[in-house]
């Protein structure tokens, strides 16, 4: 017979368990996620190869413009991060949407620039797709990261 003393402390430790995983796997997934944005550069490259396929652009000309996307948004990150620190009043809510706000802003100006002769509209819905595509690209990348993670935390 388990009593209820010994049933509180067994899910307690299951509780710790679970946080101990839950805690080690956001410390990897923050030390990998900048590998992560690095290595999807090429494959934002792509996209915009493929949207902007009119525009007779050579690869690597779209892949200076991801470089240029990703150092923005390294940049924004970083201030993000020193509000954060320094400004303890600001919520972190409003500088996360107001992060992801000024990104894709940011990369609807900087696609409508690079690539001129689009009009506003056809910019935002083309940044909104390559966006959605990019984020897709990372997300599916930190799901195989959390794969291996899981396979390593269960010891197979």
């Amino acid at each position: 017979k388990v009593t209820t003393e010994r049933r509180y402390t067994k899910i307690n430790s299951d509780n710790a368990v679970k946080r101990s995983y839950f805690d080690e796997f956001f410390s990897l997934s923050k030390s990998w996620l900048p590998l992560i944005i690095l290595l999807t550069i090429p494959f934002m490259a792509f996209i915009l190869k493929v949207i902007y396929r009119k525009k007779k652009m050579n690869y690597m000309s779209h892949f200076v413009f991801s470089l240029h996307f990703c150092a923005a948004l390294f940049i924004a990150l970083l201030v993000v991060l020193l509000l954060l620190s320094f400004a303890s009043f600001i919520p972190s809510t409003l500088l996360f949407k107001g992060y992801m706000a000024f990104l894709f802003i940011y990369f609807i100006i900087a696609s409508h620039t690079v690539y001129s002769g689009t009009g506003w509209v056809k910019s935002v819905l083309k940044s909104l797709f390559v966006l959605l595509l990019y984020l897709l690209g990372v997300t599916i990348l930190l799901s195989l990261l959390l794969f291996l993670f899981l396979v390593k935390a269960a010891g197979v």
